[in-house]
């Protein structure tokens, strides 16, 4: 889950204090923050108001409730119309760490249940797990101060424990009670994880979340153990549970998880490590059983190690830092994964990103939450060129006489063999130094059609206005980066004001997209038809084929032909000569998905393009 930015907190937080305040304010103690919760708490706690830039009285007449609603509708960042732990934590450390105001409500707790409320809690009757007898095995206490549990001893029993949001400190005497199947302790203020004497051997599922766990004890003894639920505590490693044969569910989300090493003997259906800090997966690579896996908002780069989960079904690595579509090759390898979640990586900047995934991964039916439509399936197949030779069958067959040769202005058919450029451009020598002139840049700060217009005062051919758009991107343009997917920006750093105007106006995708983008409108303002190309680029340091696209040109069309201009590469290259680079010598090093930007009469296919490539 995101959490609104922040400039860092002043000061290391205190997390154990500001958990404290959190389950305070948590009344019904759900995990979740209510507008009603909050409104109650900011009547005690002048302070927290001050900090959260809220009034500590409410009221519907004098728009302090507007105040509410625009409160959580900035903060509430998952639409739930609560506030989680991460959600709360993540407004002190915008407000700059300052918890030192949250003073904890030093009131005294809310009394510790008696033995008489104990057993007024009891339901669920049934018959004892001996057969003989009918008693009653579920208890549910909440909200209360109770801070251990001795006395549920007095209802040996009991088989299903529910303790949560209480002061719970203490669960050893939970080992009097033998058959204890079932047991809920969070929301309290347990600090030694299932710390029960003697271990109740029965025990199948145990849910310890929000709690004040920073390691995880030896938890051999509890052999039965099928779920465990460690959310929302202050865990940094994974150890004590590799001897629990029979667990099946472990979830660990919103922790300090550095690693997810520790798991590599258990047989798990479904991990969740959502919210950690957690780099790499490969430690599970040996969990083969594995079909749940959430591991969103971690440090991941990579999918390595996720190939050999085969029976992965859902695969959850959105809110990490995956740089491209190439790391898929991992997960393309398995059979039954069905839903994938990889929204908010840097690899989602790539146009089509979402096409590009289903093509690589045909066998999904829900990508990113959405389900899957047939026709996106169709779709990227494609726009990878899948649907060419079929409609240059119809083409001849039908319309032999070149009846769909004209685009009319839009996209030519894929169809039609694009006539190119015999050669290079002629244009004046002047231009060069025009485009480079501070008078450019003046222009260029007030837009498109301001730097056209500065463009068109001294030149009316269209091949001198397109080499003036290519030598002022040229020039200007920062060092191209290495990764295609990262965020710097196009242009200098001394150009903000052309950065703004050129390269903010609604520019998407990765680094060469953006890129082209900006020349691709420069040439709409120039009059000037241009497509951008998505593709393939073979770089001295490749050593394997791609798998997904990794760069983007301009096709130009004017004069009554194509051209092929990529500032990218030759930007790269230090050389302004590629300005004009005949389609025979381009497809050397660059191959667009749609065949049809290839220029050339004979087609090279994509596995003549990488042959000699792994």
């Amino acid at each position: 889950m995101a959490v609104p930015d922040s400039p860092g907190p002043s000061k290391e937080l205190d997390v154990k204090k500001l958990k404290e305040v959190f389950a305070q304010v948590d009344r019904n103690g759900d995990g979740h923050i209510s507008k009603h919760e909050i409104i109650l708490a900011l009547r005690k706690n002048k302070e927290l108001g001050n900090l959260l830039g809220l009034p500590t009285t409410i009221r519907q007449e004098d728009g302090s409730r507007t105040a509410i609603e625009e409160f959580f509708q900035k903060y509430d960042t998952d639409k739930s119309k609560t506030l989680e732990w991460e959600e709360f934590l993540g407004i002190i450390q915008a407000n700059g760490g300052k918890q030192e105001v949250l003073a904890i409500d030093d009131s005294a707790p809310p009394p510790a249940p008696t033995e008489k409320e104990v057993a007024a809690s009891l339901s669920h009757l049934g018959k004892t797990a001996d057969g003989i007898r009918q008693a009653y095995l579920k208890v549910e206490i909440s909200g209360t101060g109770m801070v251990d549990a001795h006395l549920l001893t007095k209802h040996p029993q009991l088989q299903k424990v529910v303790l949560k949001g209480n002061y719970l400190k203490d669960i050893k005497s939970l080992g009097k009670l033998p058959h204890l199947i079932h047991l809920d302790v969070s929301k309290n203020r347990i600090d030694d994880c299932l710390n029960i004497q003697p271990p109740t051997t029965c025990l199948r599922f145990a849910d310890l979340s929000f709690n004040y766990l920073t390691a995880i004890r030896d938890l051999s003894a509890f052999q039965s153990l099928v779920t465990l639920k460690l959310d929302d505590n202050l865990i940094k490693e994974i150890k004590g549970l590799s001897a629990l044969v029979t667990l099946r569910k472990l979830s660990l989300r919103n922790n300090q998880l550095s690693s997810v090493t520790g798991l590599e003997t258990l047989s798990l259906q479904e991990l969740d490590v959502t919210n950690n800090k957690i780099p790499s997966l490969e430690p599970l690579a040996s969990i083969k059983t594995l079909q749940k896996l959430h591991a969103g908002q971690n440090l991941l780069t990579h999918l390595k190690g996720t190939q050999h989960i085969t029976e992965l079904l859902i695969l959850d690595v959105s809110n990490n830092e995956i740089p491209t579509l190439e790391e898929l090759q991992h997960v393309s390898q398995l059979k039954l994964l069905k839903d994938l979640s990889t929204e908010n990586n840097l690899m989602e900047k790539l146009h089509f990103s979402r096409l590009h995934t289903l093509h690589i991964l045909p066998g999904l039916v829900r990508l990113n939450g959405v389900a899957v439509d047939p026709k996106e399936k169709v779709h990227a197949c494609n726009i990878h060129g899948a649907d060419y030779k079929t409609t240059v069958e119809i083409r001849n067959k039908h319309f032999q006489n070149g009846e769909l040769d004209d685009g009319g202005g839009s996209d030519p058919p894929t169809c039609v063999v694009l006539p190119a450029a015999g050669g290079p451009d002629k244009f004046d020598a002047s231009v060069d130094a025009y485009a480079a002139a501070p008078a450019a840049n003046e222009a260029a700060a007030n837009g498109y059609d301001a730097f056209a217009a500065y463009l068109k005062e001294k030149y009316t051919s269209k091949a001198d206005l397109v080499r003036a758009c290519y030598a002022y991107l040229f020039s200007n343009l920062e060092t191209v980066p290495d990764q295609p997917t990262s965020l710097k920006t196009l242009l200098k750093s001394d150009l903000s004001a052309q950065e703004l105007a050129l390269c903010k106006g609604g520019s998407t995708g990765n680094w060469p997209e953006r890129l082209v983008e900006v020349f691709q409108k420069m040439m709409k303002a120039c009059g000037i038809e241009a497509h951008v190309v998505s593709g393939y680029w073979k770089v001295d340091s490749m050593s394997k084929r791609l798998i997904s696209p990794n760069h983007a040109w301009c096709a130009l069309y004017y004069d009554g032909a194509w051209r092929l201009i990529d500032i990218a590469a030759d930007k790269k290259a230090s050389k302004m000569d590629g300005f004009f680079t005949s389609p025979e010598e381009f497809i050397k090093t660059r191959m667009p998905l749609m065949i049809r930007w290839q220029l050339m009469e004979k087609h090279v296919s994509l596995e003549q393009f990488w042959m000699g490539y792994d």
